[in-house]
């Protein structure tokens, strides 16, 4: 989630500039203040046409926040609706990720559904690897469950696994 940050310097400048912004009931409040997500004045009137998004819980985000690939609200609504790009992979819950994160070995959606549909070989622990990285005399899996039952290898008298051609 994205947090708006205020330093103190930027607050003392909001305060002494000489720019105001008049409130309906006569109150001045900082120009800096208009359009912060957060209300100053009675009735909230300084963040009206601001361009905010509101999420369906009644939040306010930053409206360029809505449609920046992270959800913001807790329904990940300002994600919705959104231009499909043909770079994106959208998640169940509308999350969009870069399509490059597809099929990484990286879950980057909540249900691991970026990973779901790729072939990977599951070892037992959960540990997702590329399915031809099964059975090619490198231990990826915790156990070495990834290279059982490789039925184009053969064991050398001595126990080592070996794949014709290889010279192993």
């Amino acid at each position: 989630m994205k947090i708006a940050l205020v330093t103190l310097a930027a607050l003392l400048a909001m305060t002494m500039a000489s720019e105001f912004y008049t409130c309906t009931d006569g109150r001045e409040i900082p120009e800096g203040y208009k359009c912060d997500l957060d209300c100053d004045c009675e009735g909230c009137e300084d963040e009206h046409d601001c361009g905010h998004y509101t999420c369906p819980n009644g939040r306010k985000i930053y409206g360029q926040w809505e449609c920046d690939n992270d959800c913001d609200c807790d329904s990940c609504a300002d994600e919705d609706n959104c231009d499909n790009s043909e770079d994106e992979y959208v998640c169940p819950n509308g999350q969009r990720i870069p399509l490059l994160y597809e099929c990484d070995l990286d879950c980057d959606c909540d249900s691991c559904k970026d990973e779901s549909e790729c072939g990977h070989y599951t070892c037992p622990n959960g540990k997702l690897i590329y399915s031809n990285w099964q059975c090619d005399l490198d231990c990826d899996c915790e156990s070495c469950e990834d290279e059982n039952d490789c039925s184009d290898q053969y064991t050398c008298p001595n126990n080592q696994k070996n794949s014709p051609g290889l010279g192993m």
